[in-house]
């Protein structure tokens, strides 16, 4: 189980860094993490280990997940940061051209 977890968590890490939106973070989170994800039904394995077994592996699992949690949050937060940076740029408002001349008068 060790290694299918180890394999599992470089895989899920390589994804994360190649993310290129929040979408496709989001994307694997729930590929990995979600109701029917992987690390989720690795999970449910450990319910048939026998029972001396279990407690390892169920740290070893937890670990896996934060690891996993931790890698995709940073790169949310790092995407985030993009993302923010390029709406800042495109409303910025140039406060030294002229304003709008009003008009004068009725009709």
């Amino acid at each position: 189980m060790k290694e299918r977890l180890d394999a599992l968590l470089m895989q899920a890490e390589k994804e994360a860094v190649g993310a290129q939106s929040v979408a496709a973070v989001d994307a694997l989170r729930v590929q990995y993490l979600g109701k029917k994800g992987a690390l989720t039904l690795l999970l449910r394995e450990v319910g048939n280990l026998p029972k001396e077994e279990r407690p390892g592996a169920g740290q070893l699992v937890n670990a896996v997940r934060a690891r996993l949690e931790a890698a995709l949050d940073a790169r949310q937060e790092a995407l985030d940061a993009v993302e923010r940076g390029e709406r800042l740029r495109a409303e910025r408002v140039d406060v030294t051209m002229p304003g709008r001349a009003r008009r004068v008068g009725n009709l």
